[in-house]
């Protein structure tokens, strides 16, 4: 391979070649690298210089006195509320706050709230945005809004919802678009009450004066919903790389036009979010005075959508021939593509990082901690090139110490955690590095394994991180010891029937480490356990660890089989639209959650 090549790859931040978990060395296709150098060295230019930014760190968990708290991870669509609409709302979060903090949580860990489509509602994964800096307009709940309670025709759109909200799963279509027709009918109500008058209603000035102070980005992004949603009712293609020509940058003047001529239509998108912005605050403040030190934690999602509002509006800066993913291991022998866009390196690099910096600021908003989601790619990112292989991949370098620096002062100013998820093959030091910028890592427990194959006792993790049993992306607790994930991925194909054998015969060898360890710290007697038993003592193991922060994942409260995500599985497994089989309150008087929860108070006291 070209010597020549490879230099040029290394000066432009592209690594020509990448280790395995097993230590074996990847060559990365010259081919690969010719892609990728047209894209972040066009002509040969060399890369922009990083920006000087001032070192930062992220605040402490003692410095916002934060000691071994505790708190509970979830999707908002699982929750169900009193007057259940068919998908957890800002108003099922809200009680799921009153409940949590009387509990004795100190923050509720929410997925991605990112904006997602809301002309296509079946676009549900919230780690695929449209845009990270907005909101999921489908969070708002709709009763909250004042103008539905004065509007005839939102009520009775409401009570055809509350009927039809039963379903184990989210009807995606059903449901979004039936919150937006409550939603357009009270959109109606507002403009001819708050914002036709001279000068506009108290409200309509209000989300005037929000409007503007949101300036351009928020107009592009109202201007994508509108037109997405007016393309696909007229037969145009749902991805903007397929509209006409001139619809496809945010700068022509045929969109200008059609903003035009379509004011009402984008007004109402920017309401919308404006009603997103208000409730999430509200949700927060709620959480704040009900003495959750931290209250809610938002997440930030590694990548955006590549037919989304963000990619419209920002053609130089994602790049949408490339997908984020992961390089071929041993639980992907084929490796991961997410099918996201990323940002340009070089293009943050120009910018003074403000691109990225923008969607820190705005994730931060409402938030007392906020996760990253693949923390690596603030380092590093594998990139592969449109129509190839993961294993085709290549990694692509980012400038860690700058971007840190800036999430440190974004987090500072807000006095927010921050989380970065740690999890899976790492560049050598990079734990060290997170530390050293005061982001938290993240220890799940079916991923800490000694030597011999067994359990790491919770009590060895570092103070510095956020212990959890599981995650959205992995088996329950009930699910891991029934072995449900191997049992759906035989069914799906994923693995065949040889690898799904010796699949099984791990999971029995797993049961035994962790009963072997939940005896060993007194926390299971005799041999025979049922199943309540075992949970409590699991979460009492993980909550007596070091670790600054503990988090419980809801389904595991609810003692549910099934995960709420199925990795590498689009179609064949409901992800994203499980909801729990009981309302929030139901939940929190349930026995299961309730044994669950005074054990981890034993282990961990509430904070006064």
């Amino acid at each position: 391979m070209s010597a020549d090549l490879h230099a040029r790859a290394e000066a432009a931040g592209i690594l020509p070649r990448w280790t395995d978990t097993m230590g074996r060395v990847h060559e990365v296709p010259p081919s690969t690298l010719t892609t990728l150098l047209a894209i972040l060295a066009p002509a040969g230019e060399a890369p922009p210089c990083p920006p000087a930014v001032p070192f930062q760190r992220c605040p402490l968990p003692e410095e916002l006195g934060i000691a071994r708290s505790f708190g509970i991870g979830c999707g908002l669509w699982a929750l169900r509320r009193q007057s259940d609409l068919g998908s957890g709302d800002f108003a099922a979060l809200a009680e799921l706050v009153d409940q949590a903090a009387a509990a004795g949580c100190s923050f509720l860990a929410l997925l991605p709230l990112h904006a997602r489509f809301p002309a296509d509602p079946t676009a549900q994964s919230p780690y695929a945005p449209s845009s990270r800096r907005f909101l999921d307009v489908f969070a708002i709940a709709p009763d909250w809004v004042p103008e539905v309670g004065h509007s005839p025709l939102a009520q009775r759109q409401l009570a055809e919802l509350r009927a039809a909200a039963g379903s184990p799963f989210v009807d995606p279509l059903r449901v979004g678009r039936g919150r937006l027709a409550i939603l357009e009918a009270a959109f109606a109500l507002f403009v001819a009450q708050e914002l036709q008058g001279s000068p506009p209603g108290t409200r309509g000035a209000a989300f005037l004066s929000w409007r503007a102070r949101q300036g351009r980005a928020l107009e592009d992004h109202c201007r994508f919903d509108a037109l997405q949603a007016y393309l696909l009712a007229n037969g145009e293609p749902w991805s903007f790389e397929a509209w006409p020509a001139e619809l496809r940058r945010p700068d022509s003047p045929a969109v200008e036009a059609f903003a035009r001529s379509h004011q009402e239509r984008v007004t109402f998108f920017a309401w919308l979010q404006w009603l997103a912005h208000l409730q999430l605050e509200e949700v927060q403040a709620r959480a704040r005075r009900r003495g959750m030190r931290l209250g809610l934690g938002r997440d930030l999602a590694v990548g955006l959508h590549p037919a989304g509002a963000a990619a419209w509006s920002q053609p130089e800066g994602l790049v949408r021939d490339i997908s984020l993913g992961a390089p071929p291991d041993a639980f992907h022998p084929k490796g991961q593509d997410w099918g996201l866009a990323p940002f340009s390196p070089r293009h943050l690099l120009a910018h003074r990082l403000e691109p990225l910096a923008s969607d820190f600021a705005a994730n931060l908003e409402a938030a007392g901690m906020l996760r990253i989601d693949h923390v690596m790619g603030l380092e590093r990112q594998f990139w592969i090139p449109r129509g190839r292989s993961p294993s085709e991949g290549a990694y692509v370098r980012f400038p860690f110490p700058a971007l840190a620096s800036r999430l440190g002062a974004e987090a500072t100013a807000r006095r927010a955690l921050v989380v970065g998820e740690d999890l899976g093959t790492l560049p050598e030091g990079f734990r060290d590095r997170l530390r050293h910028h005061g982001l938290l890592g993240t220890r799940v427990l079916w991923f800490e394994r000694t030597a011999n194959g067994g359990f790491r006792p919770p009590r060895d993790y570092e103070p510095q991180v956020l212990a959890a049993l599981t995650t959205h992306d992995l088996p329950t607790l009930r699910g891991f010891l029934a072995g449900r994930d191997i049992v759906w991925r035989e069914q799906l194909g994923i693995l065949d029937a040889t690898a799904a054998q010796a699949a099984r015969a791990g999971r029995a060898h797993d049961r035994d480490a962790l009963f072997a360890l939940l005896r060993a710290e007194g926390l299971l007697a005799g041999e025979e356990a049922d199943l309540q038993e075992v949970a409590v003592a699991t979460h009492a193991l993980l909550a007596r660890s070091r670790a600054s922060l503990f988090q419980i994942q809801i389904e595991d409260l609810a003692g549910e089989l099934e995960q709420p995500n199925l990795p590498g599985t689009v179609d064949g497994h409901p992800n994203w639209r499980r909801r729990l089989p009981m309302t929030v309150e139901a939940l929190f008087a349930s026995p299961l959650a309730c044994r669950i929860l005074e054990a981890v108070r034993r282990e961990r006291p509430p904070q006064a």
